[in-house]
């Protein structure tokens, strides 16, 4: 509801090494250790392949995901 009334929020989560691996598409940990948390903008929700998913907004620049 934050999100619909009042636009992006901040969020956290855990970050594990395959998420440095990351593309495209919806992150799934698969394999790797934990790295530690880390802060992100959401922006949006969806769902893909019965899949629901937060679309973000990453602070590690364009070249990245």
């Amino acid at each position: 509801k934050e999100l619909m009334k009042h636009g992006p929020v901040e969020a956290a989560l855990t970050v594990y090494s395959d998420f440095l691996q990351y593309k495209s598409g919806v992150y799934h940990h698969v394999a790797g250790d934990e790295l530690g948390g880390h802060a992100v903008k959401l922006i949006g929700w969806g769902v893909e392949n019965k899949v629901p998913y937060w679309l973000v907004v990453n602070s590690w620049g364009t070249t990245w995901g």
